[in-house]
């Protein structure tokens, strides 16, 4: 009975540990995508700060979004 209870409880452990590697995996996929998006974004803002400068017009980046409307990049 009692090497049953044991082996029930590693089971449990194995699974939870499982869960655990899952939900950090996951949190680091989120932390990837979150700093491409910062990436992008800098990116962008560079570009603005540069053409700016130069006094040049600048096309906006193309959105993921096919849908999305036409943005103006300068302000």
């Amino acid at each position: 009975m009692q090497v049953a209870l044991v082996r029930q409880a590693q089971v449990a452990l194995v699974q939870v540990a499982l869960v655990q590697v899952a939900l950090v995996q996951q949190a680091q996929v989120a932390l990837e995508q979150q700093a491409q998006v910062a990436l992008e974004q800098q990116a962008q803002v560079a570009l603005e700060q540069q053409a700016q400068v130069l006094g040049l017009p600048l096309q906006p980046l193309p959105t993921k979004d096919a849908c999305s409307a036409p943005r103006s990049v300068l302000h």
